[in-house]
C-alpha cells in the first residue's frame, strides 16, 4: 500500500491521527508486508512502531538529515532476504512459507527533485536486471505514465524524456491496473487549484502474472495523507499469501 502523510505525523506515538489511520489499514487489510517511503524517522523509532503495530521484523533506510527515509515491514508468514538498498529503492527477495513460493520485489520511491531525475532512471534502468523469477516493483515512482494520469497544473509534453515508460520497457514490466479513485496523489498548484496524479503503482513481470494471476492493486481513501493507499492483493478469491501491500507513509 502507498501512502504520503503529513510531514509532523508518526513523530510523537500512535495517538497521532496519521499513525490511527496507518493502524486502521493494518488491521483491515492483514497485510503480510508493508512499505513506507519519507518516514523521516530513526530505525529505533520505526521497530517500536512497527512492533506495537504487529510486524515481527523489518528494514530501514536511514533518512539524510530531515528527509526520506524508507522501511520495509513482513510478518513470520514470508522469511525475507534484503538483496540491495539506497535512499530510493531497496531490493528484496520473499519466500512464502507455506508454499515455498519465491519472488522479487523492488520497492520504490522516486525522486521528486527534477535535477536528479535523470541520474534516478539511469540507475533504475542500469543497476536493476530483468529476471525470469516472479517480478513485483511497485511504490511512488513520483512520474505519471500517461496524459490522462493527471488532472489539472501542466501535463508534460510529449517531448519531455518518458523516464517511467522506457524503465518499464526495458525491465519486460507491465502495470498491474488497479481498483478504485482514478489518481493516487493530489496537491495545489500555486494558484490554489486542486492537482491529482496517478503516480503511486504496481508492476509486475510475465512470470509474476503467471504464478498470481488473479493479482487485484486497490487504491485505498486518502486518510491523514496527500496519497492514497495502494493495496495489493496476489490472491483474493482464496486470500492464500494475505493482503502485500506497500505502504508509502511519506513524510512519515
Amino acid at each position: 500500500m502507498e501512502w504520503d502523510m503529513n510531514p509532523r505525523a508518526m513523530t510523537v506515538g500512535l495517538q497521532q491521527p496519521q499513525v490511527r489511520a496507518l493502524h486502521g489499514l493494518i488491521r483491515r487489510n492483514r497485510p503480510t508486508a508493508v512499505f513506507l517511503m519519507e518516514t523521516k524517522m530513526r530505525s529505533s523509532r520505526l521497530k517500536g512502531l512497527r512492533k506495537r503495530l504487529g510486524f515481527c521484523k523489518g528494514f530501514d533506510v536511514a533518512p539524510v538529515g530531515r528527509a526520506g527515509g524508507l522501511s520495509l515491514w513482513w510478518d513470520t508468514s514470508v522469511e525475507v532476504e534484503i538483496l540491495s538498498s539506497s535512499s530510493n529503492v531497496i531490493c528484496s527477495q520473499f519466500q512464502v512459507m507455506n508454499t515455498g513460493d519465491k519472488a522479487y520485489f523492488t520497492w520504490v520511491y522516486g525522486t521528486p527533485y527534477i535535477e536528479d531525475k535523470n541520474a534516478f532512471w539511469h540507475w533504475m534502468e542500469n543497476s536493476l536486471i530483468p529476471t525470469t523469477m516472479p517480478w513485483f516493483c511497485g511504490g511512488d515512482f513520483n512520474k505519471y505514465l500517461w496524459s490522462h494520469e493527471k488532472r489539472c497544473g501542466i501535463v508534460a509534453s510529449h517531448n519531455r524524456p518518458r523516464f517511467l515508460h522506457n524503465f518499464m520497457t526495458k525491465m519486460s514490466l507491465f502495470d498491474l491496473g488497479f481498483n478504485g479513485p482514478s489518481f493516487t496523489w493530489r496537491g495545489r498548484a500555486r494558484n490554489g487549484d486542486l492537482i491529482q496524479e496517478r503516480i503511486d503503482r504496481a508492476l509486475a513481470n510475465a512470470t509474476w502474472q503467471s504464478v498470481w494471476p488473479n493479482t487485484i492493486v486497490s487504491h485505498g481513501a486518502v486518510l491523514g495523507s496527500d496519497h492514497c493507499p495502494l493495496i495489493i492483493n496476489t490472491d483474493p478469491k482464496r486470500y492464500i499469501c494475505k493482503k502485500l501491500f506497500k505502504e508509502a507513509g511519506k513524510h512519515l
